[in-house]
């Protein structure tokens, strides 16, 4: 599912993970994405699989620990499909160059400049067809963002077309349809271009194209050694990628991420599944109906991507403070009363709203605790202005019910507000240790 919540473990699982002697397989990686700059687990379908972050002297890789009973080829191929997924979202190359394994997760030695690495690596994203079909257009996508051979990477793009449509005549009609679809801006240009020369594009990318670069002796044929040749599928490439982009989603149902992004339906997706279909669709037609007995979470707890857990934002207890026009307001508080939140669920338009400047709010009770608390909610908004990700969890069955992108704050001086909050949390704190020091005297 498009909302579907990507589990990643923290560094330290990721550490006891790779610390397991076991039988390995591993995948030595060339790769465009931003690997992760530290070990990170990943689960997908049923596999647990480990992110090995690129040294100076080894290939990035992922590595799986065969459990059950998977052949070690089953284990590649399901990998392979990771990969292909990971692709497709990511929008970028990602190839295995070497398979390696072993008791422990050893890789490949390399020599060169390290490829570009991400400090905070997170998969939002990761389509998981069962249709045969859908998963072999995925794979071809993912062979043609790793070729480095301008032929050969037209062609694998073109193969997604010629899966779908078997006959030239019916490929042609289809990129026809397609073209007015065209919505990325290289292929875009591409377009223009073509159309200004008064070809019959979709005959162009068949004839001069597709069918040059697999057969030789044709007129035309590709010529590796001409470069003009090389230059215009270089410049045919960008258009080609777009069409197939747009055939896989509408022809397989495997949206992009741009798609994904553009609709956000992720943000309410598990207050959805607690409200249920019903409800949900009427909230999202602007009904203002919110029966007493529907049940929402003993507890939510407030977090963040990069940075999970807040002590003091962990098991609130939440209340639907009012619901009108298909927003509900939920409010949510501490044990102790001393931390209040405020998130508005918009089901009109699909959005989790967070206020970074009242949504949060501290009345102290004159307790360690209550300071405490206090320096754990500066630390959060810290976190969450320098592009925290918010997400909202059920705590008890440990699913996330909501999340966002990561908060971008605009008009502000964002070194002196982040810094800002290190200093309020250092106040909280300092009050916290002698709150203790005034409890001790008593004693």
């Amino acid at each position: 599912m498009a909302g579907e919540y990507i589990w990643m473990g923290s560094e330290e699982e990721a550490e006891r993970y790779a610390a397991t002697a076991g039988h390995w397989i591993v995948a030595n990686i060339n790769q465009q994405i931003g690997w992760p700059a530290k070990k990170t687990l990943v689960r997908f379908s049923d596999l647990t699989i480990l992110f090995l972050s690129e040294l100076d002297d080894q290939y990035p890789a992922v590595a799986v620990l065969r459990e059950g009973n998977l052949t070690d080829d089953e284990i590649r191929r399901r990998i392979m499909f990771f990969l292909s997924s990971l692709a497709w979202s990511k929008g970028r190359a990602i190839k295995v160059v070497h398979w390696t394994g072993g008791g422990r997760p050893y890789r490949l030695g390399h020599t060169g400049f390290k490829s570009s690495q991400s400090l905070h690596f997170r998969i939002t994203y990761l389509p998981e067809p069962q249709d045969r079909n859908a998963r072999l257009a995925l794979a071809f996508y993912r062979e043609a963002m790793g070729l480095d051979h301008e032929a050969y990477s037209f062609l694998s793009f073109y193969k997604v077309i010629n899966l779908r449509y078997k006959k030239g005549d019916k490929q042609k009609a289809w990129i026809s349809s397609a073209l007015p679809k065209v919505d990325g801006r290289e292929a875009k240009n591409r377009l223009e271009e073509l159309l200004k020369q008064e070809v019959d594009i979709s005959d162009y990318l068949y004839n001069s194209c597709r069918c040059a670069i697999a057969h030789a002796g044709v007129d035309p044929t590709v010529d590796p050694d001409d470069f003009e040749d090389i230059k215009r599928l270089q410049a045919d490439l960008p258009l080609i990628r777009n069409l197939v982009e747009i055939l896989i989603e509408e022809e397989y149902g495997i949206k992009r991420s741009s798609s994904i992004w553009r609709e956000h339906l992720y943000e309410l997706s598990g207050f959805k599944k607690i409200f249920g279909a019903e409800l949900s669709s009427k909230l999202k037609g602007g009904g203002s109906e919110f029966p007493n007995n529907i049940v929402i979470p003993k507890t939510l707890s407030i977090r963040l991507g990069d940075e999970n857990h807040f002590s003091a934002l962990e098991k609130l207890t939440p209340e639907v403070r009012q619901a009108v026009g298909g927003i509900v307001i939920l409010g949510a508080r501490s044990e102790n009363g001393v931390v209040n939140a405020s998130l508005i669920l918009n089901f009109l338009e699909e959005r989790l709203v967070f206020d970074p400047v009242n949504g949060l709010q501290i009345q102290d009770d004159g307790s360690v605790l209550a300071a405490e608390q206090a320096a754990d909610v500066q630390r959060f908004l810290g976190c969450y202005w320098g592009n925290g990700a918010l997400e909202v969890w059920d705590p008890q069955s440990n699913e996330c019910l909501g999340r966002r992108d990561p908060f971008i704050p605009t008009n502000v001086d964002l070194g002196a507000t982040i810094e800002s909050f290190r200093q309020a949390e250092a106040r909280c704190i300092g009050v916290a240790n002698q709150r203790k020091l005034d409890e001790a005297k008593k004693t």
